[in-house]
C-alpha cells in the first residue's frame, strides 16, 4: 500500500519533472537519486538523496509524521528498516549475510550541485545532449549506518532495489570511499558490486568491477616532460608511501597540520631530487630547481589543495617538480626509476613532447624510462627582432642619393656646354643614374618621415603582435639572466627593469600549484588611439589582445583564455621596434 505523504515542500507542487537522456559513462553524478558510500572502521555510512519521482522506492525511510494519512496496518519502523536492508540499497558481508541499516537522519533538502561544466550541452563528438540534473531541486535526504556490529567483513557487496528479474527499479549514481579514499568515480548502482577491502591500507580496496575504479589508479607515478627551453621530471607519490622510503614517520597519523604538509613538501624535493637519474643528451644533469605541492585524491581525479588545516595522508599526494635547463629541445633523455617495492613493482609514465603526450613506464626489469626526439617538423621558437616598415620612416639609400645628384649636377653643367662636353657631361649623367640603381641597397639608413610619424593600426597591430611574440620566447627560459638577454632585442634598454616588472606583474599567468603558463596563441591584437612620441621615433597606443595559455604538470593540463587591454609605448631604435613602456589596465577571463 502506497502512503500518502505530506512533506514540508508539498506546498510547491512536484510540477513536471525533466528527465534527461543520460549517457552510462558521465551522467552518474547527477543521476536522479544519488548514494554517496563510506566504508569506515564499525560499519558503512550512506548519504542518500532520493528523487521526489522515485520516493516509493524508498518508502521505508519516509517517517511516519510526515504522512497526511498512515494505513492502519503500515509495518513498524524496525520492520521496514529490515526490509530495506533486503530490499533496498542492501549490503552483504562476503558470507552473504545482510548487515542491518538504520536511518540516523531523514529531512527534505535541496539537491547537492554536482553538475559539470558540460552538463546540458551538445557532444561535439556524438552529437548527443550530455546528462544534466532534474529540473526539480527538491530531494530526500537520508543518512543510513550499515553497522558491522563489531566484524569487520574482507568484502561486502552492494545491491540495488531490483525487481523479480534482478534490473534496477530506479537510477542511482553511486561513489563510494573506503575509509575517506575514493575506490570509484561516480558511476551506476546497475548491478550487484563486490568490494574487496583492505583494512590495511584503504588504498588498495577494489571492485570487481572494471567500470567501478577511481580516476586515479597508481599510487606512485612520474611525467617527463620535454620542451624547448626546459626538461622537467615531475613525480606524483602518496604521502603514506613516502614515508616507506624517508624518515617521515607518518604510521598511526590520522591527519597532517599545516607543519606537517611543510616538513613533507620539503622532505620530498630533497628525496626526489637525490633519486631516479636523469641524463639529456647522454649526459647525467642535477634540477636547476624544484617545487612540491599537495594534492587530494577525490571522486573525479586529483585535486591540488594549498590551504587545508588537515589533509589525510591516506588519500592526499605530495607531488614534485624538478626542472632542468636547456638551450634548445634536446635529442633524447631518459630516467632510470629506482623506486621499487613489493607493491609498488610497476610505475606508470607519461612522456610529453611537443607532438604530445605517449605512454611508458618502469619496472624492476625494465627501469629506463626513454625519449628520443623524432620530430620531423618542429622549429624552435627564436626572438627576432622586429623591423616592419611603416609610414612613419623613409630609407634613404645614401650612396645611390649621391650619384643620383652627381648625375643632376653633370646635367647642369652638360647643358652649358659645347657640343663635345655636354655629350661628355650626359655621360657621366647617364653612368651615374646606372650606378644609382644598382648601389640602391647599399647604405641605406631609415630616417624619421617628417610628414607621418604614426604607422597606421594595421601596421601597429603587425608590430606589437610581433613584440609580443617575442615576449613570450623569452618567457619559455627557466634562467633570469638568459630571459633578460633574450628581451635585449624586444624592450628597450634605458626602460627595461620597469617593462620587465610590469610584464612579471600583469603579464604572468598563474596556474594551480604556483607554476606559469605558456601562451600557445595571440589573437584579436588591435590598437588604437594611436599617437606619435614626442621627440622620439615611435608611437603610443592602446592595445588590446587575447591570449590562450596552457601548462601541463602531473599528467594534468591547465589551460586559461585571458583578454588584455594596455597603454603601450613602442620606440624605433636602430631601425628595430622595441617596447619602452606598458601599462596593463584591464585583465579578465576570456572564456
Amino acid at each position: 500500500m502506497r502512503l500518502r505523504i505530506c512533506m514540508l515542500f508539498v506546498l510547491l507542487g512536484f510540477g513536471t519533472i525533466a528527465r534527461a537522456d543520460y549517457m552510462p559513462f558521465n551522467g552518474a553524478s547527477i543521476a536522479p537519486n544519488v548514494a554517496e558510500i563510506h566504508v569506515g572502521e564499525e560499519g558503512v555510512r550512506v548519504q542518500l538523496e532520493v528523487f521526489l519521482d522515485d520516493i516509493a522506492v524508498f518508502e521505508a525511510l519516509i517517517p511516519d509524521d510526515w504522512a497526511t494519512q498512515t494505513p492502519a496496518n503500515r509495518a513498524s519502523l524496525e520492520d521496514r528498516m529490515t526490509d530495506f536492508a533486503n530490499n533496498g540499497i542492501s549490503l552483504q558481508r562476503d558470507d552473504g549475510s545482510v548487515l542491518p541499516v538504520r536511518a540516523q537522519l531523514v529531512e527534505p533538502r535541496m539537491r547537492t550541485d554536482r553538475a559539470s561544466a558540460w552538463a546540458g550541452r551538445k557532444n561535439p563528438i556524438t552529437g548527443r545532449f550530455f546528462p544534466s540534473a532534474p529540473e526539480d531541486t527538491r530531494v530526500v535526504y537520508a543518512e543510513l549506518f550499515y553497522d558491522f556490529e563489531g566484524i569487520r567483513p574482507t568484502a561486502i557487496t552492494i545491491s540495488p532495489p531490483s525487481d523479480a528479474e534482478g534490473k534496477p527499479l530506479v537510477s542511482i549514481g553511486m561513489v563510494v570511499f573506503d575509509r575517506e579514499v575514493p575506490t570509484t568515480k561516480f558511476s551506476f548502482m546497475s548491478d550487484v558490486a563486490r568490494l574487496e577491502i583492505d583494512w590495511k591500507d584503504p588504498w588498495y580496496s577494489s571492485f570487481n568491477s572494471p567500470n567501478l575504479k577511481r580516476h586515479h589508479q597508481s599510487a606512485l607515478t612520474t611525467f617527463l616532460y620535454i620542451e624547448p627551453r626546459e626538461v622537467r621530471h615531475e613525480t606524483l607519490i602518496r604521502v603514506n608511501d613516502l614515508g616507506d622510503w624517508t624518515e617521515l614517520d607518518l604510521k598511526g597519523v590520522p591527519m597532517m597540520d599545516k607543519a606537517a604538509q611543510e616538513r613533507i613538501k620539503a622532505s620530498a624535493r630533497t628525496f626526489l631530487a637525490q633519486r631516479n637519474p636523469v641524463t639529456i643528451d647522454g649526459k647525467p644533469v642535477v634540477p636547476a630547481s624544484s617545487r612540491a605541492s599537495l594534492l587530494k585524491i577525490t571522486d573525479s581525479g586529483l585535486l591540488l589543495v594549498e590551504d587545508e588545516a588537515s589533509l589525510d595522508p591516506l588519500s592526499t599526494f605530495v607531488g614534485v617538480i624538478l626542472s632542468f635547463p636547456v638551450p634548445t629541445l634536446p635529442k633524447n633523455a631518459t630516467v632510470t626509476w629506482d623506486m621499487f617495492t613489493p607493491r609498488i613493482d610497476d610505475v606508470p609514465a607519461t612522456i610529453t613532447d611537443p607532438a604530445g603526450p605517449f605512454l611508458s613506464g618502469a619496472t624492476p626489469k625494465s627501469p629506463v624510462i626513454d625519449w628520443a626526439n623524432f620530430l620531423r617538423t618542429f622549429q624552435d621558437p627564436k626572438v627576432e627582432p622586429v623591423a616592419t616598415p611603416t609610414s612613419g620612416t623613409v630609407n634613404i639609400p645614401w650612396i645611390s642619393l649621391a650619384f643620383i645628384v652627381v648625375a643632376a649636377v653633370a646635367v647642369v653643367i652638360g647643358l652649358s656646354r659645347d657640343r663635345r662636353l655636354r655629350i661628355i657631361f650626359l655621360s657621366v649623367s647617364i653612368v651615374c643614374l646606372g650606378l644609382a640603381i644598382v648601389a640602391r641597397q647599399i647604405a641605406v639608413s631609415e630616417v624619421s618621415n617628417p610628414f607621418q610619424r604614426s604607422p597606421d593600426p594595421e601596421t601597429a597591430a603587425e608590430i606589437f603582435s610581433a613584440l609580443l611574440s617575442n615576449i613570450n620566447t623569452a618567457n619559455l627560459q627557466t634562467a633570469p639572466m638568459q630571459r633578460i638577454s633574450d628581451l635585449q632585442s624586444t624592450v628597450s634598454e634605458t626602460e627595461m627593469p620597469e617593462v620587465i616588472a610590469e610584464l612579471d606583474r600583469a603579464l604572468s599567468i598563474q596556474i594551480a600549484g604556483g607554476g606559469l603558463a605558456k601562451v600557445n596563441a595571440i589573437e584579436g591584437v588591435v590598437l588604437s588611439e594611436i599617437a606619435p612620441l614626442p621627440e622620439r621615433s615611435g608611437f603610443r597606443a592602446l592595445a588590446e589582445w587575447t591570449v590562450h595559455a596552457g601548462a601541463a604538470h602531473w599528467g594534468h593540463d591547465h589551460r586559461r583564455n585571458l583578454s588584455y587591454r594596455a597603454l603601450v609605448e613602442i620606440l624605433r631604435e636602430s631601425g628595430v621596434w622595441k617596447i619602452s613602456g606598458i601599462t596593463v589596465v584591464d585583465t579578465r577571463d576570456a572564456d
